[in-house]
């Protein structure tokens, strides 16, 4: 899984991103008010004046999460997309194989096969699946900040893993 250069890739941009964030954490500035309302930074990094308090976040205080957020997103959509491809080939597996296993019991006379019910079956399950694939699809919506980089993720991890 790990073999592919794009998900290398974005765990050191991953990596980059948590420790900037790290970074910038742990060298934030003590900011102040002073008696005339004021910020003011206790390190000299910001200067006091009347527009020093749109200056109060730093660059890598706003890109640090970015960065992390960027990187992590796709390493996520590529192992959803790799644990879909390995589930995709086990179901179909499973699926074949009772398949065959109905048809070659069916043919010795073991058992009756309703197939319309069969079919009927399958639209309902294919249905409830649909529903689920929606809700799992919002979820990870909601909680992979970087949707393109995750749908990129996803697609390089079904598409390309082995």
């Amino acid at each position: 899984m790990f073999a592919s250069w794009l998900v290398r890739i974005a765990l050191a941009i991953t990596l980059l991103g948590l420790g900037l964030w790290l970074y910038a954490a742990t060298t934030r500035p003590e900011l102040s008010l002073t008696s005339g309302g004021l910020l003011t930074s206790t390190n000299g990094l910001f200067s006091s004046g009347p527009d020093s308090a749109a200056r109060g976040q730093r660059l890598i205080d706003a890109s640090a999460p970015a960065t992390f957020r960027f990187g992590f997103s796709f390493v996520v959509g590529f192992f959803f997309g790799w644990c879909s491809r390995q589930l995709l080939k086990l179901t179909l597996l499973v699926a074949g194989a009772i398949a065959l296993m109905a048809v070659v019991l069916e043919k010795l006379g073991v058992t009756i096969i309703d197939w319309r019910s069969v079919q009927t079956s399958f639209g309902a399950s294919a249905q409830v699946v649909h529903d689920q694939a929606s809700t799992v699809s919002q979820y990870v919506r909601g909680i992979v900040p970087s949707a393109i980089t995750a749908g990129a993720g996803a697609f390089w991890g079904f598409w390309r893993s082995r």
